[in-house]
């Protein structure tokens, strides 16, 4: 099984946290051993450069994982499927938009593909969107923005679906 051919955007994050964690082993190791003056303004140095990288460190791994949640791939990479890319999970006032567009990828054989046709439904809520059927584009992705019910307050489902293509579901909360 060739794992880069079937899903290349697992590989590319299992590359970026090993790099991660190869960096985070480098900064863990014991400072050199010097005089007793170097030795503390050695140590003083290390430990701010340590809280500095560390934050951004953090963050890294953060958007790291937030990437590998958004994109991951099913198992099976041999068929076709939507995957949710950004947009679920929004809290909004009723009657105003969402932050976020809804996106979706469209995956064919492990690889995104362009074209296809994803249509938006809330199955009756009484929201709208700024299009309500979207083409994907040249990275597979396909977004709409969504303005929640006026005056619903509650959890709203909303299923994006393309023909041949396995569907997806966001679910949204108006207040």
């Amino acid at each position: 099984m060739d794992l880069a051919r079937e899903n290349p955007f697992l590989v590319k994050n299992l590359i970026a946290l090993k790099n991660f964690n190869e960096r985070i082993a480098s900064l863990q190791q014991p400072a050199p051993r010097m005089g007793e003056h170097s030795l503390r303004s050695c140590r003083w140095r290390k430990r701010s450069r340590k809280r500095s990288i560390g934050g951004s460190m953090k963050i890294a791994a953060l958007l790291l994982l937030l990437s590998l949640a958004t994109t991951a791939i099913p198992a099976n990479a041999n068929s076709k499927f939507l995957v949710v890319c950004g947009g679920n999970n929004q809290i909004g006032q009723g009657g105003s938009t969402l932050p976020m567009l809804l996106c979706v990828m469209a995956v064919n054989h492990g690889r995104a593909t362009a074209g296809v046709f994803v249509a938006f439904s809330d199955n009756g809520a009484g929201g709208s969107f700024s299009a309500s059927t979207v083409t994907t584009g040249s990275n597979g992705k396909a977004s709409t923005a969504y303005k929640l019910p006026p005056g619903r307050m509650g959890t709203i489902s909303i299923e994006a679906a393309a023909p041949g293509y396995r569907p997806v579901r966001f679910t949204e909360k108006g207040l």
